[in-house]
């Protein structure tokens, strides 16, 4: 009886080897090595390994939901503009002398590539004042300020995933990274907005791959949750924390401010700003891929578009700051009307001059894609209302979701969404051609090389 037993139990101890090595378990490593392996139907995710998820737009590549932009992390934590600049500060470099660099600059002149940006002196009282109003200090000269971020009168508007830039050329950087704010006056809400645009950072131990699924885990998760609040602040300290790219001007990463204003005159302007390496201060820069508007009327815009012609169909053009000893690229960018478009002199080539004038920012901005509003990111009507965006954008985002989803592998696995279902049938002949024209260029070479 126990000579029976004893064969008993070897044969089951057989048979369990046999099925453990004939069905093993993969290696756990292979489901979170961050590559397509193990058989996997995604990047670490499906078949053998955990079931893949959605790539959801709100949650990875546009996140503006109300719990989001109106948290305490918004107002005066992480997510905060005052967070931010403080961020960028180094040892000999305070927050205060950041700020005022940002801002003293719209008071004068600047002089850039020949071209003048004019004051916009009402940046003293919107936002410097104000500013000091909210601080308790009220007529303090700016150098006996004592600035509190807190009180940064930005209210955040949104928070945008842009893996969609990266550049296989450039291995320090995976894309960009960009906070969108709006200024607060009295507690409304102004047209003035502005976008902090980062780096991605990249380095042998976390590459793009790397990036992609830690933006991707967030919309696996309930976006009112702690989880998702703990796993968004990750994501960005990637990119906003301080040394966060230590060979960059003072240590951050961040590439520049773009700014889109009414609310200081009119018309509608734009401007950029980037830390100097000799300062660690802003500093107004030309506006890049905005030649400045005097030039529509001189062969020196004609001659390039013309010599450059394929390479601004493909969107791979890139726009000079001068070009043969001339200023080319504008201080600042004027936005004239909602339906605005580049025309230049001697031009006949209309798809050429399209193509060009959607590259730009003053014609993207204007009405190269219909009504667009001047700004693809809009402040609300109240203090705490929702983020608007324009239908350019909506598209946009649809687009880079798209994109994501190949880079992640689980394009086969969830088919591509229609852009909000629409149903163009309904809609007017305005709004359907405005769709049509988006559509032709997310679509276009010139999308996909596009780095704005």
């Amino acid at each position: 009886m126990n000579n029976l037993h004893n064969i008993f139990i070897f044969l089951l101890g057989f048979t369990v080897l046999l099925a453990s090595k004939c069905d093993p378990e993969p290696p756990k490593n292979l489901c979170s090595n961050r590559i397509k392996d193990a058989g996997e139907l995604g990047v670490d995710c499906g078949g053998i390994c955990p079931e893949c998820h959605e790539v959801n737009p709100d949650k990875e590549v546009f996140i503006h939901d109300l719990s989001i932009i109106n948290s305490v992390e918004a107002t005066n934590g992480a997510l905060s503009f005052g967070q931010l600049i403080s961020n960028m500060t180094t040892n000999s470099v305070s927050a205060k002398s950041l700020v005022l660099s940002l801002l003293t600059e719209w008071e004068n002149e600047q002089v850039i590539n020949g071209f003048s940006s004019i004051p916009r002196n009402r940046i003293r009282s919107s936002v410097i004042d104000n500013w000091k109003a909210k601080d308790g200090q009220s007529g303090v000269s700016d150098e006996d300020w004592v600035i509190n971020l807190n009180n940064a009168p930005f209210k955040l508007l949104g928070i945008t995933n842009r893996l969609d830039l990266g550049n296989p050329n450039n291995a320090e950087s995976a894309g960009e990274g960009r906070l969108t704010y709006c200024l607060v006056v009295n507690d409304r809400p102004q047209q003035f907005t502005w976008i902090f645009e980062y780096h991605l950072p990249t380095s042998d131990e976390y590459n793009s791959m790397d990036l992609a699924i830690d933006w991707h885990m967030l919309s696996d998760m309930d976006m009112h949750s702690t989880a998702y609040m703990s796993q968004l602040l990750k994501v960005l300290d990637r990119f906003t924390s301080k040394n966060a790219m230590p060979d960059k001007p003072n240590g951050s990463a961040i590439s520049q401010i773009r700014t889109n204003e009414i609310s200081l005159s009119s018309p509608w302007e734009l401007r950029e700003f980037r830390i100097s390496e000799t300062s660690g201060l802003f500093r107004q820069v030309s506006v890049k891929m905005a030649p400045d508007l005097s030039l529509a009327n001189n062969e020196l815009l004609l001659n390039f578009i013309t010599q450059h012609a394929d390479e601004i169909n493909e969107g791979t053009v890139k726009m000079p700051d001068s070009l043969n000893g001339v200023g080319f690229l504008a201080a600042s960018t004027p936005v004239p009307t909602s339906g605005f478009k580049w025309n230049v002199v001697g031009l006949e080539d209309e798809s050429l001059r399209s193509s060009f004038s959607k590259l730009t920012c003053n014609g993207c901005h204007g009405g190269e894609f219909g009504n667009t509003g001047f700004t693809h990111i809009k402040p609300p009507s109240t203090l705490l209302g929702e983020t608007g965006t324009s239908t350019f954008m909506d598209m946009d985002v649809e687009d880079r979701a798209k994109k994501l989803r190949i880079q992640l592998g689980v394009d086969s696995i969830f088919p591509e969404p229609a852009f909000a279902q629409m149903q163009l049938l309904e809609m007017d002949s305005l709004k359907m051609n405005e769709i049509r024209e988006i559509r032709k260029f997310l679509a276009s070479p010139a999308n996909m090389n596009r780095e704005h």
